[in-house]
C-alpha cells in the first residue's frame, strides 16, 4: 500500500491535502494531517520503490481517515509518463491587434522593445480575415488592441473595429467582444464614447497612488503621469457601456493593499496587480519583497473570499481560475491561451503567441500573409519540453503548468505560484463548505447556456 501522490499543508486555518492528479481537495483533521505529513517525509528520505507501511502508522488515530479519503493506492501515475496535448485550435479566437510599437511614456519596468511602427489599417483588416480564413470553425471571436501605446493610433483601432463587426455579420457570429491595454494618458471623450459604443473592456495601467504610480510610469522628460491617468480613469467611469480594469506593477516600496484600496472603486471591475518578472535578457527590474508580498496576498485572499461568500464576483482575480479548476476537478492543459486561443500581430504583419511577444523575433509564428510556419511547432514544443521539465515533480503542476513561457524560468515565481495556490486550495476548501453554489460568481455566462446556468444555481 503506498500514499498517492498528495500535497498536505495547512491554508486559511484548515489543514488540508491536495490529490495532484485528481485535482481533489480533501479536509483533514490534526491527526489525519500530522500522520500525512510523517509519511510524506519519510517517503522523500526511502530510496525504494515500494515504501512499506510502518506498523506505528496504520496505529495511529488517522490512519483511517487517510485511508477513507482515498490518499493509499498501489499505483502512481506521474506526468512525466502522460500525453499532455498542450495546443489546440479553438473555435473562441482572440486577436490582438499592436497597433502601435511607439510609447508616449518611458517606464521604468518596461520590457517592449518600442520603434516607430504603426500599423496601418490594412494590415489591421487583413489580419482579421487571415483569423476567418485560418479557423474555420470559428464561433467566437474577440478583438484587443495592445502596444506600445495603441491609443497612438486610435484611426487604425476604429477602422478594425468597424470592420470586425462586419465581418462577424458576414459570418453570421455574434458581434465580437474588445478589449484595450493602455497607459490613458491620451484618453478623452471623444475616444472613450466610441469605445463606450462598442462595450470595450479597457485596462488601464496605474500603479497605485501618486507617489508609487510616478516613482516608475513617467514621462520621457521625466514628468509622472498620474494625474493624466486618473484624469482618464474619470473620464472612462462617466462614459455609458466601458468596462473597466487597472493593472498595476509592483516595486520595492509597493504594497499590495495599499493599491487595491486606493483603486477599490464601484465603477473597476478587475484590479490586476502583478508581481514584477522579467519577460526578457536585459530586462531587470527590482520589484516588490516576495515575502511582503505573500503576506499581502493572503490578506487580499481573505478578502475575495468573502466577496464570494457574499456572491459578488472579486475584484481582485488572481485566484479564479485555480478556484474553478478545484471546482471541476480539472487540470490546467496550457499557462494561459497564446499560440492556441489567442494570436498577436505585429504592424507589419508577422504573427506572435499574444501581445507581450509581437517585436520579439525569437517568438515569431508566422506572417498574415504566408500563414503559421514552424515558429508555432517550435513554440508549442518549447511550452510543452519545458513544463514537462520544470513541473513534472511539482505537486501544484496541474493549477499551474509552469508559468508564461515568455518568462525566464524563476525559482522565486515558482515559489509564489505555489504558496498562491496554496491559499486558492485554502479559499476553495471554506467555499465548498459554506457555499458551494457561490463559486458560479467566478464564471463568464457567455460560456453557458442560460438552462445550464439555471441548473446550476
Amino acid at each position: 500500500m503506498n500514499l498517492i501522490e498528495v500535497h498536505g499543508f495547512r491554508a486559511l486555518g484548515q489543514n488540508l491535502a491536495l490529490k495532484v492528479e485528481k485535482n481533489e481537495v480533501v479536509e483533514l483533521t490534526e491527526e489525519g494531517s500530522e500522520l500525512l505529513n510523517d509519511i510524506c517525509q519519510a517517503t522523500k528520505e526511502y530510496s525504494g520503490s515500494n515504501m512499506p507501511m510502518k506498523r506505528v502508522w496504520r496505529s495511529h488515530p488517522g490512519f483511517s481517515e487517510l485511508h477513507k479519503n482515498g490518499l493509499f493506492n498501489t499505483s502512481d501515475s506521474r506526468l512525466s509518463d502522460a500525453k499532455i496535448k498542450v495546443y489546440e485550435l479553438s473555435g473562441d479566437i482572440n486577436l490582438t491587434l499592436n497597433v502601435s510599437q511607439q510609447c508616449n511614456l518611458k517606464c521604468n519596468y518596461c520590457y517592449a522593445r518600442h520603434s516607430t511602427d504603426n500599423m496601418k489599417p490594412e494590415i489591421a483588416k487583413r489580419s482579421i480575415d487571415f483569423l476567418f480564413e485560418e479557423f474555420s470553425a470559428l464561433k467566437r471571436f474577440s478583438l484587443s488592441f495592445y502596444g506600445g501605446e495603441p491609443l497612438l493610433n486610435f484611426n487604425t483601432i476604429k477602422s478594425a473595429v468597424n470592420y470586425a463587426v462586419e465581418r462577424c455579420a458576414r459570418a453570421n457570429l455574434q458581434r465580437p467582444e474588445f478589449g484595450l491595454t493602455t497607459n490613458g494618458t491620451l484618453m478623452n471623450y471623444d475616444i472613450a464614447e466610441f469605445l463606450g459604443s462598442h462595450s470595450f473592456h479597457i485596462t488601464v495601467s496605474v500603479d497605485g497612488d501618486k507617489t508609487a504610480h510616478d516613482l516608475n510610469r513617467k514621462y520621457p522628460d521625466g514628468r509622472g503621469s498620474y494625474a493624466d491617468v486618473i484624469k482618464a480613469l474619470d473620464i472612462l467611469k462617466s462614459t455609458p457601456g466601458v468596462v473597466i480594469g487597472t493593472s498595476s506593477v509592483l516595486g520595492p516600496q509597493s504594497s499590495v493593499i495599499a493599491i487595491y484600496e486606493h483603486l477599490n472603486d464601484a465603477k473597476i471591475t478587475d484590479l490586476k496587480i502583478e508581481y514584477a518578472v522579467d519577460f526578457c535578457e536585459g530586462c531587470v527590474y527590482a520589484g516588490m519583497d516576495r515575502n511582503m508580498y505573500l503576506e499581502e496576498t493572503k490578506k487580499l485572499a481573505q478578502i475575495c473570499l468573502s466577496e464570494i461568500l457574499s456572491r459578488q464576483p472579486p475584484k481582485y482575480k488572481i485566484y479564479n481560475n485555480r478556484l474553478l479548476l478545484l471546482w471541476g476537478n480539472a487540470t490546467k492543459r496550457t499557462f494561459c491561451p497564446a499560440g492556441c486561443e489567442r494570436i498577436a500581430v505585429s504592424p507589419d504583419g508577422n504573427i506572435y503567441p499574444c501581445g507581450p511577444a509581437a517585436g520579439l523575433n525569437q517568438w515569431r509564428i508566422g506572417h498574415i500573409d504566408e500563414g503559421f510556419d514552424k515558429g508555432l511547432e517550435d513554440f508549442t514544443h518549447f511550452n510543452q519540453e519545458d513544463s514537462v521539465r520544470k513541473c513534472k515533480d511539482c505537486w501544484a503542476r496541474h493549477l499551474c503548468l509552469g508559468g508564461c513561457p515568455l518568462r525566464r524560468s524563476d525559482d522565486e515565481i515558482c515559489e509564489i505560484n505555489r504558496e498562491t495556490t496554496e491559499t486558492a486550495i485554502g479559499m476553495y476548501a471554506a467555499i465548498r463548505r459554506s457555499d458551494p453554489i457561490a463559486l458560479t460568481v467566478l464564471v463568464d455566462h457567455n460560456f453557458l447556456d442560460d438552462d445550464v446556468f439555471e441548473r446550476i444555481i
